[in-house]
């Protein structure tokens, strides 16, 4: 995995890499992409669990700050106003920008 990469999709490691290290860094962000938190959350939002839904986000939302993923956190404040006002169609179509986001970052590893 090359971290130019990563650049050219919008992920800046930044800070994280520098703390982290470029393998341990790599390696804590694969396990979040690879994760099944983005699964859980989906399925908090199926199932109209919003008040599960939004813890799921909050840890994603720390989870993406120390890994520097600022164009996955773009999708953030619509599915998080889309989960407060407990409007499902919104929700799931927030969420699948944030997947579409998530693949294409799974394509690289």
């Amino acid at each position: 995995m090359d971290i130019h990469k990563l650049e050219e999709i919008g992920i800046n490691p930044g800070d994280a890499l520098e703390q982290m290290g470029e393998e341990a860094y790599l390696s804590q962000l694969k396990s979040f992409i690879g994760g099944y938190e983005f699964m859980r959350l989906g399925q908090a939002v199926s199932r109209g669990q919003w008040q599960t839904a939004m813890m799921i986000l909050r840890r994603m939302e720390q989870k993406m700050n120390g890994l520097g993923l600022e164009n996955m956190k773009r999708q953030m404040p619509q599915l998080r106003k889309s989960i407060m006002s407990k409007n499902r169609a919104q929700a799931r179509n927030a969420l699948a920008l944030l997947v579409q986001k998530r693949v294409q970052l799974l394509k690289l590893f």
